[in-house]
């Protein structure tokens, strides 16, 4: 177990509240923690920048590996749940040795033994598939991937569709560590988007459950005779 591994795990125990052993058992498995550490002979390869992206689901790994097409296989390593203890392990020492450049794959990606971790990218930052809420502890993979930034010196990015208030929450607190990327949909390059923060509006006597510009673009098109969409994601 590399340093910065101790770190994040200590980090995520004081973060969530959880035993240590509840956080190693997340990161670790058995054969892992009975592998051999790396050879000497592989020590020259640590000299290759990784880069960690992190996706959301397992399908989206897919897509990832269609983009790095032109890599080496060699030189990319995936990590999630669905792994094999065999194959987890194989892929373990793809990182630890320096071998693989380009590590894919969910929120256990995080845990991975990196032996030259310079670029963390969170891809579709605004999905909650990033935030567990089956395993224990449920962490948030972008705030941990912020966090395993500034362990390792590493520079991050969370690219999103559209702004949510988790993000706006996760960059505020580290201005200087992560980088936000807005990217609307293809098809919506004219889209104007607007985060509105509905405890400000209720601070300033707003107590319906619109916001004051949403009320005000609704009389606004409602007086042009035009149509207007408003979509809630709850029930």
């Amino acid at each position: 177990v590399s340093q910065p591994q101790i770190d994040l795990a200590l980090w995520l125990t004081a973060h969530y509240w959880t035993p240590l052993g509840a956080v190693l058992n997340k990161m670790l498995t058995k054969s892992i923690v009975d592998s051999p550490p790396a050879e000497e002979s592989t020590a020259k390869l640590v000299e290759n920048e990784q880069t960690l992206i992190l996706v959301p689901r397992l399908a989206h790994i897919q897509s990832i590996l269609d983009n790095l097409k032109m890599e080496r296989p060699e030189h990319i390593a995936t990590i999630h749940r669905q792994l094999t203890e065999k194959r987890r392990l194989a892929e373990w020492s793809k990182i630890r040795s320096g071998q693989a450049k380009f590590i894919i794959g969910t929120s256990v990606a995080i845990f991975s033994p990196f032996a030259n971790l310079k670029q963390i990218i969170v891809e579709e930052g605004e999905s909650s598939h990033h935030k567990s809420t089956q395993h224990h502890p449920r962490l948030d993979a972008r705030l941990a991937a912020v966090k395993l930034a500034q362990i390792t010196g590493a520079s991050a990015t969370i690219k999103a569709r559209f702004p949510t208030t988790a993000l706006a929450e996760i960059v505020g607190r580290h201005p200087q560590i992560v980088n936000l990327q807005i990217t609307p949909f293809e098809t919506n390059e004219h889209l104007s988007m607007t985060l509105v923060d509905m405890n400000q509006e209720f601070k300033k006597g707003n107590f319906s459950i619109f916001s004051r510009l949403t009320r005000e673009t609704i009389k606004k098109y409602l007086a042009q005779k035009q149509s207007i969409i408003l979509f809630n994601n709850r029930r």
